[in-house]
């Protein structure tokens, strides 16, 4: 159960060896029969630095969180999400 605005740090799972890591961390803005419309940022993985980056704008996108190719993990509320970044 994801509830509206609610932080979460979704997780795609890699399926093959080469698949991209992706990653999003926003806030639940909808969610509606394992739908939830999430605004926040994408994080790619950089090989060559062995870190996360974030892509560049916030974004609003529809996940099927219902779905087994998210991992999805609840942020707590006092965190920023325009502020988060990995170490």
């Amino acid at each position: 159960m994801i509830e509206v605005g609610e932080n979460v740090h979704m997780i795609a799972h890699r399926r093959f060896e080469g698949d991209l890591r992706r990653h999003f961390a926003g806030e639940v803005m909808v969610s509606e029969g394992g739908v939830a419309r999430v605004e926040g940022y994408f994080y790619g993985y950089d090989p060559i630095h062995s870190q996360f980056v974030r892509k560049p704008g916030k974004r609003t996108s529809v996940f099927q969180v219902a779905e087994s190719g998210w991992v999805v993990n609840r942020i707590p509320k006092n965190v920023t999400i325009d502020a988060l970044v990995y170490r």
